[in-house]
């Protein structure tokens, strides 16, 4: 049997608290139970799903966006997420780069690594393009596109500095974005959290996420 959740929410900090409970919910043990298909859980804004807050439920969550995929003709069409879509491609992309600019310090590099960081630069434009776009004057974009645009400085050092050089005060950031996605709590993955809770909230709600900006500051 297959089952999706849908959580009406108000506030977009109210989802890993959701999630937390329908997990305890939701509990399921492989060995006793028997195997079951993965329960997709997702919230609801204003009656839209968000795809990217979408999460997959075996016995622990994880990133849910293909098996929200797989539901989409069954679910109200998913709000639209532009801004969080292009800040979360451009992080992406330098992750790229940085990735290739580590790997150069453990081997040598070949042409399919060149066209590879080609087409890394040529997504990070686009998605900067598209951010651009989306509003001339706005303090979330403002900042959004500052933080893409230092990370970009610095990972364009990582690819030309001489590694032998070595700089243990400012990581890799592919690595350090790696080190987070395994638990490993890092800087950068904490950045790119909040990044992306800012851009999302703002595709939700500009109002709000510029408040949320402010009371931060």
């Amino acid at each position: 049997m297959e089952l999706a959740v849908g959580v009406k929410l108000v506030e977009l900090t109210q989802w890993p608290a959701a999630v937390e409970q329908l997990c305890s919910l939701l509990k399921h043990d492989p060995g006793t139970q028997g195997s079951r298909r993965s329960v997709l859980l997702v919230p609801l804004f204003d009656g839209k799903p968000v795809r990217l807050l979408a999460r997959q439920l075996q016995t622990t969550p994880w990133p849910g966006f293909d098996l929200f995929d797989t539901w989409s003709a069954d679910l109200p069409k998913a709000h639209p997420t532009p801004f969080a879509d292009a800040a979360i491609a451009a992080h992406q992309a330098l992750q790229c780069l940085s990735g290739l600019a580590h790997l150069a310090t453990l081997r040598d590099t070949d042409p399919r690594h060149q066209n590879t960081a080609d087409e890394a630069v040529t997504h990070f434009q686009q998605a900067r393009l598209v951010i651009t776009g989306l509003c001339q004057v706005d303090p979330v974009i403002s900042m959004t596109l500052d933080f893409l645009d230092t990370l970009a400085r610095r990972v364009e050092s990582e690819i030309t500095e001489d590694p032998s050089l070595g700089n243990s005060d400012v990581p890799n950031l592919a690595s350090a974005i790696a080190q987070g996605a395994v638990g490993r709590t890092t800087e950068d993955y904490l950045q790119l959290e909040s990044m992306t809770a800012i851009t999302l909230q703002w595709d939700l709600d500009p109002d709000r996420a510029a408040r949320l900006l402010l009371a931060t500051d």
